[in-house]
């Protein structure tokens, strides 16, 4: 059977719940979804956020002044920036 490429859920709930899951994309998860989403993100990191949350933010079901007031808290919390969230940061000040 060919594995169906990941494509993120419609609705603000799991807009919000797959952005905190893509956030913590160094940490280890059993969340079979967020492994396939991880798949996606690393075929190619430059473009991963857009192309996961690309038509969520267009639609407004994540908005861009919460991906990057999240994305603070997490680098906050986390004591650190990956490459990850300074790609979510950039498309939120975009």
């Amino acid at each position: 059977i060919p594995v169906v490429p990941f494509r993120l859920p419609g609705g603000e709930a799991a807009a919000l719940d797959f952005f905190e899951g893509f956030l913590d994309y160094y940490t280890a998860t059993s969340n079979q979804e967020y492994r396939r989403m991880y798949d996606r993100v690393t075929e190619n990191k430059p473009t991963a956020f857009f192309r996961l949350f690309g038509a969520a933010l267009a639609l407004g079901t994540l908005s861009p002044r919460h991906v990057y007031a999240v994305t603070r808290k997490w680098e906050v919390k986390a004591m650190r920036q990956t490459d990850v969230c300074n790609q979510a940061r950039f498309i939120a000040e975009a």
